[in-house]
C-alpha cells in the first residue's frame, strides 16, 4: 500500500507541476504575452534595434541613446485583451481563457557629457494571465496562472566614435508566480540579476546597424504550495521554484529611406536551450521534482515602417513573428506557445517637445493539437488570438 501511494502521489506530483507552475519557463516563449515594451517600437513590429532613437532604447538597444540630447522622459501604457480556448480531444469538452492584463513602462534619459549618457528604464517584458474558471476538459478542476518579470534596468552608453555607439548595465528582476492547477495553487517570488549589453553602428548618415544581447536570467523564487490535488492529496508546504529565462540576441538594420519615410527589420534568437527545465524543491522532500522541457532554441522576425506625412504627425506599420520554442505535445491549457502572428498599427502627433503615441495590435496563433498522453492530461486543440 505504502509504494503504491509513492506511485500516486509522484502521477499526481507530475501532472500538478505541468498544469500548474510549468509554465514559468514558458513566460515569454508566446501566447498571452508583450511582444513590446513601447507604444512606438512596438507598433514597428519591434525592429527597433537599429532605430533606438528615443528612450525606450533603454530596453531595444541601450547604444541608441547617444542619438538623444539632452533629457526625455517617455511613459507607456497598454491592455492585452487574450482569448484562447482548449478542446478535449477525448470528450470534446471546450475551456476558454479571457483574462484582461494591464501593462506599462517608464524610460528617461540624459546626456552626461558630449560622448556620455545615462538611461533606466521600469518595464515588464514578460506577463501572461490565464484563467479557465470553467473547465470541464481539465477534470472539472478550474486552472488559472498569473506571470509578470518586471526589469530596473539603469544603462551606460558612450560614443566611441561618431559612427560607433556601445552601451549596457545591469538588469534588476522581480519575478512573480501565482498558478493553480489541479486543485494545487503553487505561488512564489523572487529577485534576481541580468544584464544588457548592445551596439549601434551608423554605415551612413540613413543606414544604421544594431545589436542587442540580454543575458540569461535564473530565478530562484521562493513561496508556497497548498491545496487538494485531484482532491485526493492534501499539500500545504513551503516551495522553492528554481528556472532560468532565457537569453536573446537581437540584430537589426534601418533605413531612413527618404526624409519622410523609415524602414526597419530585425531578428531575434531566443536561447530556451539554456533554460531546459524547473526545479520544484518542497520543505517535505516527498513532493521535490524535476520537470524537464528541453525547449528549443527559438527565431523571431520584427519588421516595420514610419511615415511622417505631416510635420507634427506620422503612422506606423509593423510586422512581427514568434516561432514557439516548445513541441507541440508539451503544450498545456496553462502554457500557451503557439507560432504566433502579430500585426500592428500605430500614430504620434507631435506638439512642441511632446510626442503622443498610440497602438493597436493583433496577435493570431497558429492552431495547435497536442497529442501525447504520457504525463499529460490535456490533450486537444488549442487556439489563441490577442488584442492590445
Amino acid at each position: 500500500m505504502h509504494g503504491c501511494k509513492i506511485r500516486l502521489s509522484s502521477l499526481v506530483k507530475t501532472l500538478s507541476l505541468f498544469s500548474g507552475l510549468s509554465l514559468a519557463t514558458a513566460a515569454i516563449a508566446g501566447g498571452d504575452m508583450t511582444y513590446g515594451v513601447a507604444t512606438r517600437a512596438q507598433t514597428m513590429g519591434g525592429a527597433f534595434t537599429a532605430v533606438a532613437d528615443d528612450p525606450s532604447a533603454v530596453f531595444y538597444n541601450p547604444a541608441g541613446i547617444t542619438q538623444i540630447d539632452g533629457e526625455e522622459l517617455q511613459a507607456n501604457s497598454f491592455l492585452i485583451i487574450p482569448k484562447s480556448s482548449y478542446t478535449n480531444s477525448t470528450n470534446n469538452s471546450e475551456s476558454t481563457n479571457y483574462q484582461i492584463a494591464p501593462g506599462g513602462s517608464a524610460f528617461f534619459t540624459e546626456q552626461l557629457s558630449p560622448r556620455a549618457y545615462f538611461g533606466i528604464g521600469f518595464s515588464a517584458p514578460a506577463a501572461r494571465t490565464t484563467d479557465y474558471s470553467s473547465s470541464p476538459g481539465l477534470f472539472g478542476y478550474p486552472a488559472d496562472s498569473f506571470i509578470i518579470d518586471t526589469q530596473l534596468t539603469p544603462v551606460l552608453a558612450f560614443k566611441v566614435t561618431d559612427k560607433l555607439s556601445i552601451g549596457g548595465g545591469p538588469t534588476l528582476n522581480y519575478n512573480y508566480i501565482n498558478a493553480d492547477g489541479l486543485g494545487l495553487r503553487q505561488k512564489g517570488d523572487d529577485v534576481s540579476f541580468s544584464g544588457v549589453l548592445s551596439a549601434l553602428y551608423k554605415i551612413t548618415k540613413t543606414w544604421k546597424l544594431g545589436v542587442t544581447y540580454h543575458l540569461a536570467d535564473s530565478v530562484n523564487a521562493s513561496g508556497t504550495g497548498k491545496g487538494n490535488l485531484l482532491g485526493m492529496l492534501p499539500i500545504d508546504d513551503t516551495v522553492h521554484i528554481q528556472y532560468k529565462n532565457p537569453a536573446f540576441l537581437n540584430i537589426g538594420t534601418s533605413w531612413q529611406a527618404t526624409p519622410k519615410l523609415l524602414l526597419s527589420i530585425g531578428g531575434e534568437i531566443e536561447y530556451w536551450s539554456q533554460a531546459p527545465n524547473i526545479k520544484f524543491t518542497y520543505a517535505n522532500p516527498a513532493f521535490d521534482n524535476t520537470t524537464n522541457f528541453n525547449p528549443s532554441n527559438s527565431f523571431d522576425l520584427h519588421s516595420g515602417l514610419e511615415y511622417k506625412f505631416k510635420e507634427n504627425q506620422a503612422f506606423r506599420l509593423g510586422y512581427q513573428y514568434y516561432q514557439m520554442a516548445y513541441d507541440k505535445d508539451a503544450i498545456l491549457p496553462t502554457v500557451l506557445d503557439f507560432n504566433t502572428n502579430v500585426y500592428e498599427i500605430g500614430y504620434s502627433y507631435y506638439h512642441k517637445k511632446w510626442r503622443f503615441d498610440a497602438g493597436y495590435e493583433y496577435a493570431r496563433g497558429n492552431d495547435v493539437t497536442s497529442t501525447s498522453t504520457q504525463f499529460n492530461p490535456f490533450v486537444g486543440k488549442y487556439k489563441l488570438y490577442s488584442n492590445t
